[in-house]
């Protein structure tokens, strides 16, 4: 058996890769954020309105994307290498179907809008700008497949390059539409469209021209597998679901902020506080990913030991690194609403603020994310799916409401009803794994 030293190493040279391409993804929401704040904060929270809908919708299909991984990894750990063409083919088939159903219900969201007792100067701005967003799901889910594909091969790479290529083009794009076209909002939108359709396309032609996966793929034709498809669903919507009902109470959080008095600066200094944890929880994710392939590998080699081994690295990693980003968080909380280009004083007081509760739940949030990705690993996504949705609908919703409403804490309400609801999340979902990898 590995040492727990030798588990650490290989898990950062794999996961490493896909932290730096993860944050490249949530810089190029960073981007979009700051870039549009210089226009207002009215757009600011625009944005945030619409990227809280988009987003609670688009997670279900992600989590489709999040199987083929693990599904890759356990084939090559199982000596059959051959079948994860299969299963790059199949997932761009099951990403297509859900990536459908959910830019339909999308656009249900999009006429449904107006009708949300949302300040009516922001609806105007939202609207259009989701509109183009919705465009852009089905290329983001045929690059996440991709990639996902490359990532089970220990081809953490691939992705990273490819991200950083849409990240400089989403920059140019942005600066271009917004501020030269004058798009604001609109140009946003479309710059970033622009940069996930160019990103697919780059990563479809690296594989189809690879040799190694360029042999793979001639064993398969890319015809929909029925079997195929419902495996990659069966395992991947649950982990969709579970992210979905995280989002419903983060996103939830930014449509009843509009309720309060103060929404606009309110909703404005909860996004960039977001934003900010969410940069840092890439880490988490990178990690989280990285152990899904090699627990997944370890389960296909039926070694129980190794798998247990490979957990526990990961989880040691990630507590190191949110420790280290909780601190920075708190040095940093007067700077950070400065980067976004905020003037308004009560924006930048209230952003401080936030900060501070997202500086204590970074390794919470970083511990529930990696433990999703050792569980889903080990094909275990029933019981992440099931605690999460009781955790979120039965604890974090109604009580970050009664704090924000009945208590009058107004945006802090919400943040600690995070908080706990986090802490709950971790400490359940680490016995788990020690429960069931033995």
């Amino acid at each position: 058996m590995q040492t727990i030293s030798t588990h650490i190493k290989e898990t950062l040279i794999l996961s490493s890769p896909i932290i730096i391409g993860q944050l490249g993804s949530v810089l190029m929401g960073a981007q979009d954020n700051i870039m549009i704040g210089w226009v207002s904060e009215l757009h600011l929270s625009a944005s945030a309105l619409a990227n809280s809908l988009y987003f609670i919708l688009f997670v279900i299909a992600l989590g489709v994307t999040m199987a083929v991984s693990p599904l890759v990894s356990e084939s090559i750990g199982a000596e059959k290498s051959e079948e994860s063409g299969q299963y790059l083919y199949q997932g761009l088939w099951a990403s297509l179907w859900v990536g459908l159903g959910v830019s339909a219900i999308t656009e249900g969201l999009i006429w449904l809008l107006p009708y949300m007792n949302q300040p009516p100067d922001e609806v105007v701005l939202a609207v259009p700008y989701l509109r183009i967003l919705n465009l852009g799901t089905l290329p983001m889910l045929f690059f996440l497949v991709c990639k996902q594909f490359c990532d089970g091969w220990s081809d953490t790479k691939t992705g990273m390059y490819v991200t950083f290529i849409g990240l400089s083009l989403n920059f140019l794009f942005n600066y271009i539409f917004i501020f030269v076209l004058k798009g604001d909002l609109v140009g946003a939108a479309w710059a970033t469209f622009s940069a996930k359709l160019l990103m697919f396309i780059t990563i479809w032609l690296f594989i189809q021209k690879n040799k190694k996966y360029g042999k793979i793929l001639a064993q398969h034709q890319f015809n929909f597998n029925k079997d195929k498809v419902l495996h990659i669903l069966k395992l991947g919507l649950p982990t969709g679901m579970q992210i979905f009902f995280e989002l419903i109470a983060f996103g939830g959080a930014t449509i009843m902020i509009g309720w309060l008095d103060n929404a606009t600066e309110a909703r404005a200094a909860h996004q960039i506080a977001i934003g900010t944890a969410a940069i840092t929880f890439m880490c988490a994710t990178g990690f989280s990913i990285g152990a899904s392939v090699r627990v997944g590998n370890f389960l296909g080699a039926n070694e129980r030991s190794e798998m247990r081994q490979a957990a526990k690295a990961a989880l040691y990693l990630t507590w190191l690194l949110m420790i280290l980003f909780s601190v920075l968080m708190l040095i940093f909380q007067q700077q950070i609403p400065v980067l976004y280009g905020v003037t308004n004083p009560n924006v930048a007081e209230l952003t401080s603020i936030l900060c501070v509760f997202a500086a204590a739940f970074q390794l919470f949030d970083g511990t529930q994310s990696v433990a999703t990705g050792i569980l889903r690993g080990a094909q275990d996504v029933r019981f992440p799916t099931w605690a999460t949705l009781l955790a979120y609908a039965f604890i974090c919703v109604p009580f970050s409401y009664f704090l924000a409403f009945h208590y009058d804490l107004g945006v802090l309400g919400f943040w600690w009803g995070f908080l706990i609801t986090l802490i709950l999340i971790s400490v359940t979902f680490v016995l788990r794994i020690f429960w069931i990898i033995k």
